[in-house]
């Protein structure tokens, strides 16, 4: 069965990136004044724009399959991961999966977290099954 997992949306994010990206406009065309201390506050007002920009752009979901794991990102390629093969860590804490770690290509990793998934608890039974049938040996570290 293949089931899709989303990471819920992040409106505080972009509301705060829609106010700091107005009020640098605003603060830019009051520099066009003259006054410097406009374009200081202008730059200043950028920060929490570059700070949120981000996790709205790697906005993931998850495509659980027979034994593989596809991961979609806005404006990147999805990434196939198979269980066998990628799947090298389970990082544990207090008794509950608190993240799957793969290692893929050269030496690349990810890690994905369910906690930050809607229906994360279903997606962590969902890859400990897949694991079960498969009778994985897995590395397990407390985190």
């Amino acid at each position: 069965m293949v089931r899709t997992y989303h990471q819920p949306v992040q409106w505080l994010h972009i509301f705060i990136m829609l106010l700091s990206g107005s009020i640098c406009w605003k603060l830019f065309m009051m520099y066009q004044t003259g006054s410097w201390y406009f374009l200081g506050f202008a730059i200043i007002s950028l920060v929490p724009f570059v700070v949120c920009v981000r996790p709205v752009i790697e906005n993931r979901s998850i495509t659980v399959g027979d034994g593989s794991i596809t991961v979609h990102q806005r404006f990147c390629k999805p990434l196939k991961l198979t269980l066998v093969e990628d799947l090298y860590q389970i990082v544990l804490k207090d008794e509950a999966v608190r993240s799957f770690c793969f290692q893929y290509g050269d030496n690349k990793s990810i890690q994905i977290s369910p906690v930050a998934y809607q229906d994360g608890n279903e997606l962590t039974e969902t890859i400990l099954e897949q694991i079960e049938q498969r009778k994985l040996v897995l590395e397990m570290v407390s985190a």
